[in-house]
């Protein structure tokens, strides 16, 4: 007798449980799907009652563009959610963001919309997924009165951000913070899903009025990557606190090692797609010199994996913040990155201010916050023996460790977190002119009855 067939949703643990809540939160937002009909109704007629007023000389008269902010994980530790609240208290006076949340924010306030189920990715356990009630999330936007729709990617409220903008006929813009399909990939280790991640990219920010990417190079390679036309694409650079940031901060033996000890550090979160694997082999071809130790700051769920392979030389701190976190930057000598996925680099940013050298990936965006020998080394590969070349070079001359040093420092000043908020203010303004483009749009009954 052959064995039944297990689907999916049978497993109690793992994928199965988690495709099982997701196929629940999906019928009961289905439920709900009249009041976004209604919704839809309502923000037509608005758009209409404007342009009548429009027309008869009454123009709506505004003094702030409004913008509601749906950005996943502000309350966790990591960049985007620096970046946000970095660039919002110094946005202009005519930019009003107000950000809706899932789960709490952390030093931003925002609105919070219910959850309706949360959502656990077996390759990330310890990353939890709010999923929002879509309807609540419609109907708070409608009150605000927003301008646009700005989502920071395609998680679960950048998601439910596109199905609103539809909804309510507005445009949106897209924040390209992540490389999904290179994350899956060294997660996963499969082609396939870095290849389905892709093409998702690809639907999600194909669908967006601007995608905002923060560097050069990312903007550079998103049209050939996702397929999006070039002029959809703007750059909103990411800045530097240089007064958080800096070598002032220095405190001599902070780190406790014997005098004479140079520190290479990383900080980040410790995830398979960070290139940690090559940190630790240039930590173990560099560990029979005796005046170097390498110093990793930063949890996550590749900590007790990398802990069990480094060498001695390695040591592990956890997440540090704050004052600690500054002058743990600024009595470092060297700081290493060695990942090849990232769309910025924020930590880079914050090594230069604090006066470090900066040894990072030839492959990501990392490199463009780098004037290679000049302010930095880009590695000439992203072997661990290229990295531990390179860190050598640098404890071999100090003079030079210090001249590149200086230079991290002079260069970072000039990225200020007032450019970035100017550069998304313009972002704004740019795609708050599209809501003629946006109101002729196929509304959301019609979608739904042809699907």
């Amino acid at each position: 007798e052959r064995d039944e067939i297990k689907l999916p949703f049978a497993d109690p643990r793992g994928l199965g449980r988690e495709l099982a809540i997701l196929r629940g939160y999906v019928r009961g937002e289905l439920r709900l799907a009249p009041y976004l009909v209604v919704q839809g109704y309502l923000a037509r007629e608005r758009q209409g009652a404007r342009r009548l007023a429009t027309q008869v000389g009454k123009q709506r008269q505004r003094p702030t563009l409004n913008v509601a902010l749906l950005a996943d994980g502000l309350a966790s530790v990591n960049g985007v959610a620096e970046v946000y609240r970095e660039i919002l208290p110094r946005l202009e006076e005519s930019v009003s963001v107000t950000p809706f949340v899932c789960a709490g924010t952390d030093g931003i306030e925002g609105i919070e919309v219910a959850r309706a189920a949360v959502l656990r990715l077996p390759i990330y356990p310890d990353l939890d997924l709010p999923l929002p009630h879509i309807s609540e999330l419609a109907g708070r936007v409608f009150d605000l009165d927003a301008d646009a729709i700005h989502v920071t990617g395609p998680g679960p409220l950048g998601l439910a951000g596109l199905l609103v903008a539809r909804t309510l006929r507005l445009p949106l813009v897209a924040g390209y913070h992540t490389e999904l399909a290179d994350y899956a990939l060294a997660l996963t280790g499969d082609p396939l899903l870095a290849e389905l991640a892709r093409a998702g990219a690809s639907r999600f920010y194909g669908a967006a009025d601007l995608v905002l990417a923060p560097s050069a190079l990312t903007a550079a390679r998103l049209p050939q990557l996702l397929g999006l036309d070039a002029g959809k694409v703007a750059v909103v650079p990411q800045g530097v606190d240089c007064e958080r940031f800096s070598p002032a901060r220095r405190r001599p033996g902070f780190f406790g090692f014997e005098d004479g000890t140079k520190v290479v550090l990383f900080v980040g979160r410790l995830s398979r797609e960070k290139g940690l694997d090559t940190l630790l082999g240039a930590a173990a071809l560099l560990e029979r010199r005796g005046d170097v130790r390498f110093v990793v700051v930063g949890d996550g769920p590749a900590r007790t994996e990398l802990e069990a392979a480094a060498s001695d030389n390695v040591s592990f701190t956890g997440w540090r913040d704050g004052e600690n976190l500054a002058a743990t930057f600024s009595s470092a000598d060297i700081f290493l990155f060695p990942s090849a996925t990232e769309t910025c680099g924020q930590v880079v940013l914050e090594a230069q201010a604090s006066g470090l050298a900066c040894v990072v990936s030839p492959n990501g965006a990392a490199r463009e916050a780098i004037n290679p020998d000049a302010s930095g080394i880009v590695s000439s590969d992203d072997t661990p023996g290229a990295f531990a070349w390179a860190i050598a070079s640098l404890l071999d001359d100090t003079a030079r460790l210090e001249q590149l040093g200086g230079a991290a420092r002079r260069q970072a000043s000039e990225r200020t977190w007032s450019v970035a908020a100017a550069a998304l203010a313009d972002a704004y303004r740019r795609c708050s002119g599209l809501d003629d483009r946006t109101a002729d749009r196929v509304p959301l009954a019609r979608l739904a009855a042809s699907a």
